[in-house]
């Protein structure tokens, strides 16, 4: 029987525990929980918009100039995933310019 390594999925530590379990409609979900970085996630997400790699390319294609509709039909997430990523993770970077004239 093979087995694979899980990795956190923030700092790629190999020093992941078991953390419980999440309940949804399609059955429970194993929780695991990084012991060097204290990151908590799933091995496998039910749904693609929790995945971290979809967050990221929500980020990019807002900075390259797509759409909330665009984007939210391309990555098949509702437009409501997109905004809320859009006003985290841009609020989180934005800085005001100074015009002097």
């Amino acid at each position: 029987m093979a087995t694979t390594k899980i990795l956190c999925s923030k700092c790629n530590s190999e020093e992941v525990i078991f953390a419980g379990y999440n309940y949804c409609k399609s059955g429970k979900k194993q929780r695991l929980k990084c012991k060097s970085c204290g990151n908590s996630f799933q091995a496998h997400y039910s749904l693609s918009s929790y995945k971290p790699d979809v967050k990221t390319q929500i980020v990019e294609m807002l900075h390259n100039g797509s759409g909330i509709r665009n984007i939210s039909h391309v990555l098949k997430v509702g437009k409501e995933t997109v905004s809320k990523e859009a006003k985290k993770r841009i609020s989180a970077n934005y800085t005001t310019v100074l015009v002097v004239s």
